[in-house]
């Protein structure tokens, strides 16, 4: 056990901060109070901290980019099955649930205005419930949307959509 320098709380080792350099190797406040620290240092000179990391984004550019190469060299097998796996399962879904769509009803979708705004400007074709949350890839549930729009629904239900855009 331990008491903690600043709220004079006596807890155990684990529930205090490391410091190497003190004997042994546990520093004077707890976790709580550590981090409290910090964010009130952050809080007194958040503007000085955020211009000495923008300068030091700056002058170490050639180094930070050849750290996150390195970064995402050495991970891409960690990371890649993953998203295979993802891939794979989405790739499945989309073909149990996918529809023959004639080119003729594609043209129609095409030539309608967006169903949200009404604008007829760079049209793109919508899921109405979208493929990753179950629905189907057949005409009865495509819409025409702008591309503004579509990228504002994103994979959201129409009503989930309306409901974030009118808050």
């Amino acid at each position: 056990m331990k008491t903690c320098k600043i709220c004079g709380i006596q807890k155990s080792f684990n529930q205090f901060a490391k410091n190497s350099p003190s004997k042994n190797g546990i520093g004077p406040y707890c976790l709580d109070c550590n981090r409290e620290r910090g964010r009130k240092r952050y809080r007194d000179n958040k503007e000085f901290l955020k211009e000495q990391q923008r300068q030091y984004r700056i002058n170490n550019y050639d180094t930070r980019i050849n750290v996150e190469r390195k970064s995402r060299s050495k991970n891409k097998e960690k990371n890649r099955p993953t998203k295979n796996e993802r891939q794979l399962r989405r790739a499945k879904a989309v073909k149990e649930k996918t529809y023959l769509i004639l080119e003729k009803e594609i043209r129609k979708l095409y030539s309608d205005p967006c169903f949200i705004c009404g604008s007829k400007e760079n049209q793109s074709i919508d899921h109405i419930i979208p493929v990753s949350r179950g629905g189907n890839h057949s005409i009865g549930n495509m819409i025409t949307l702008c591309r503004s729009c579509n990228s504002s629904k994103n994979a959201r239900l129409m009503v989930e959509w309306y409901k974030a855009k009118s808050q």
